[in-house]
């Protein structure tokens, strides 16, 4: 068998223009969410967690649900299967996610919070579900675009340094508007309700123009024999009941196994790396989410440094998904993940040690981005292995480690939100900010690596045992 051609520069640009939207937006949701309604809103920790946690629950079952429908039917007849889906995705965001940072329409200053909460619940789940779209049909084109391991490693590296850029840009347009937003108070405050508006207004208008790019310029393989294998199915069991692509032959681009969805759950591999990927997605995301609040609250730093500290944290991860990149073909990424394990918990440690009295939370900040970084690109390229050539199950694999991932972020935050030790700026909020800072992340980190850990030991066993099988044969 012929090897399998390189994918070209226009599909690798078109694909990384893809998710900026998703990436902008998961900036806002993951970095500013709490202490917008907390701190602008005044909602309480407990329903500020609520809020973030029927956002996961959403998104969790969304993927779910997309990553194994979006496997069998196009969402737009005469238009390709990952992308329609990725159309649909991006029409929930727009229309939804920039409602979320402004102000309760026909609410007053008299509105309880549960009547607030009713009306941003439903926005929420809206998003979500576009974020689901969007974040599933875009990591399932990776495996549809190539099979190389280098191309893959690529993509995700591409993939992960626009979710950097992403970021940067969305500090940066946060440090511009709350540096602009006079205020009397050094922390956030309802006062700051406008630079919020402007930044989703500003972050959502760039990303809609990326989609769009990425709608143009990248062209979507036709299905394989194995996917019309599959709508022919489907169709038969239901009669007509969606639109299916025509069929077309095999292109050959990859060789092909005939593994089913619930044959995943036979393979113990799958669940480690479930167990990886979950544990990466905690060490990135609790750490975005508590940061702003570890600066504002631990350190005791001007409002300002929400937006300053965390672009400094996500241009160390620019450093980290260069250095993964240049790197990746002399070092597997189970190598690569045990460093990104290092770099955290080196971070954890050193957040523990600061008093906000000097300028080492850069340097902690920059060690932590790297860490989040090289973790990411990890833990998606080794789900990307983990897929090998079942391309037909791709969205239903993603689907379930994004499941794990949301859920687990939910309640993790939820749980955390339920323990704060008190609802007002005092000392024991500070430590307790600390404390997740560097226990909370350090565990995740750990827990990570020893996932990674037993994943080498059963590939090694798996091995043995077929040299074993063809050596009897």
């Amino acid at each position: 068998m012929a090897e399998p051609s390189r994918i070209s520069n226009r599909q690798k640009f078109g694909y990384g223009t893809g998710h900026v939207l998703n990436d902008l937006c998961a900036s806002m949701w993951f970095t500013y969410l709490l202490i917008y309604f907390h701190d602008v809103q005044k909602f309480s920790q407990v329903t500020a967690g609520y809020i973030l946690l029927t956002g996961q629950i959403a998104d969790g079952l969304s993927t779910t649900f997309v990553g194994y429908e979006s496997d069998r039917y196009n969402c737009f007849c005469r238009y390709s299967k990952r992308k329609s889906w990725h159309l649909l995705g991006t029409i929930c965001v727009i229309a939804s996610f920039p409602l979320i940072f402004v102000d309760c329409i026909g609410c007053t200053a008299n509105s309880s919070e549960l009547s607030m909460f009713v009306y941003y619940a439903p926005l929420v789940v809206i998003f979500q579900f576009g974020w689901a779209s969007t974040q599933i049909s875009h990591l399932s084109l990776i495996p549809d675009l190539s099979c190389r391991d280098d191309d893959q490693v690529f993509l995700n590296s591409l993939r992960y340094g626009m979710t950097v850029a992403s970021n940067i840009l969305v500090y940066l347009l946060a440090w511009m508007y709350l540096n602009t937003q006079s205020s009397e108070s050094a922390h956030i405050s309802p006062a700051d309700a406008p630079a919020f508006r402007n930044l989703v207004v500003t972050a959502v208008g760039i990303g809609s123009l990326f989609s769009l790019v990425f709608h143009l310029v990248l062209k979507e393989s036709p299905p394989d024999v194995l996917d019309v294998q599959v709508h022919s199915t489907e169709k038969n069991d239901d009669d007509g009941g969606g639109c299916s692509a025509p069929p077309i032959h095999s292109t050959g681009m990859c060789p092909r196994s005939q593994m089913v969805w619930n044959e995943w759950f036979k393979n113990p591999l799958f669940y480690l790396n479930g167990l990886t990927y979950m544990s990466t997605r905690l060490v990135v995301n609790i750490s975005q989410v508590y940061l702003p609040l570890y600066l504002q609250y631990t350190l005791n730093l001007d409002r300002t440094f929400i937006a300053i500290i965390p672009l400094i944290a996500f241009l160390g991860g620019l450093v980290g998904a260069v250095g993964v990149r240049v790197l990746s073909k002399w070092i597997r990424q189970e190598a690569f993940y045990v460093i990104g394990c290092a770099l955290v918990i080196g971070a954890c440690i050193w957040a523990k040690l600061l008093d906000g009295e000097n300028s080492q939370f850069y340097g902690m900040a920059v060690l932590l981005g790297m860490g989040s970084s090289v973790l990411s690109i990890s833990a998606l390229s080794m789900t990307s292995k983990l897929i090998g050539d079942n391309k037909a199950t791709t969205a239903f694999v993603y689907g379930v480690m994004s499941l794990s991932d949301k859920l687990s972020n939910g309640i993790g935050v939820m749980i955390i939100q339920k323990l704060n030790p008190c609802a007002c700026e005092c000392p024991l909020c500070g430590i307790f900010y600390q404390n997740i800072m560097s226990y909370v992340i350090c565990g995740m980190a750990i827990v990570g690596l020893a996932s990674v850990l037993f994943t080498v030991l059963v590939q090694r066993g798996i091995r043995g045992r077929r040299a074993g099988y063809e050596a009897i044969e």
